[in-house]
């Protein structure tokens, strides 16, 4: 088979979400097909939520190797999964799907911890300050357990976050009102601070004391809009160590790639091609 060319053999990776035309997905996943040489196909494909059984079942029953799912899917793809991961099972969603074949159905991931840990790197912190207690929220948080950093929770409704704060590494992860004076000593302390929360994605400002970061810190903004958040403008301007979230999604799909292929997937590439997507998006 020629490179770019879809044939009878290709086998396809498939996007479901609603919506999914802004997804940087099938340009990264492309992009690393490309680079490995593989027969495959990465498409995204916009699904109702009622209708996620049924596009599973029929992607298995295409003989498809793999799929992500993204909002508002990942809960309802978890109940269609034979078996599911250790991270999913903790985060309690699933964003990669794994066809074995047969009537079992997938095996269900959650990539999007590994993701996080990726983009943050070697980066060394012992406590962190997360802006938020969604699904987004939750995957960061069971990501630093992974290395046993303390987190406090920074959220609306503190009685509905105790599930997300009990992901904590060793104990609960503490957890505060977004409206107290507390907020602002939670977030000079910490050496980490993130915010997963969708704010920003359209130039909106976080809370006050989330743009009150110095050098030393770093700001982690799990939004990858093409323009910089203010809160990672700000923290630019102070000196702070600053990541945006196209770093998790890229760390995420090379963690999906992995396991669908067993291959090392050209992340270099996987990356420009997310930057080339995200601007056209």
């Amino acid at each position: 088979m020629r490179r770019g060319v879809i044939a009878a053999t290709t086998r396809l990776l498939v996007l479901l979400g609603h919506p999914v035309d802004h997804s940087v997905s099938p340009a990264m996943h492309n992009a690393a097909i490309a680079a490995a040489g593989l027969d495959l196909a990465y498409v995204a494909a916009d699904v109702a939520p009622g209708d996620v059984p049924a596009a599973i079942a029929g992607l298995g029953a295409l003989g498809a190797v793999g799929a992500n799912v993204t909002l508002p899917h990942k809960r309802a793809a978890m109940a269609t999964c034979a078996t599911v991961s250790d991270d999913a099972r903790a985060v309690g969603a699933v964003n990669t799907l794994t066809f074995a074949g047969g009537d079992a159905g997938p095996v269900g991931d959650n990539t999007d911890v590994s993701g996080f840990l990726a983009g943050l790197g070697e980066r060394a912190v012992t406590h962190a300050v997360v802006l938020g207690a969604g699904g987004a929220a939750r995957a960061v948080v069971v990501a630093l357990a992974r290395r046993d950093v303390a987190v406090t929770l920074v959220v609306r409704h503190p009685d509905r976050a105790t599930d997300v704060a009990a992901l904590g590494v060793g104990r609960p992860a503490d957890v505060v009102a977004v409206d107290t004076p507390e907020v602002a000593a939670c977030v000079a302390a910490a050496g980490l601070v993130v915010n997963a929360t969708p704010l920003g994605w359209h130039g909106e400002r976080l809370p006050a004391p989330f743009h009150d970061l110095q050098p030393g810190q770093v700001a982690h903004d799990l939004n990858y809009a093409e323009e910089r958040s203010p809160f990672l403008v700000d923290a630019d301007r102070a000196g702070a160590d600053t990541i945006d979230g196209l770093a998790m999604v890229v760390g995420q799909a090379a963690a999906s790639f992995r396991t669908w292929t067993g291959v090392d997937p050209d992340v270099a590439a996987m990356a420009t091609a997310a930057r080339a997507a995200r601007i056209g998006a």
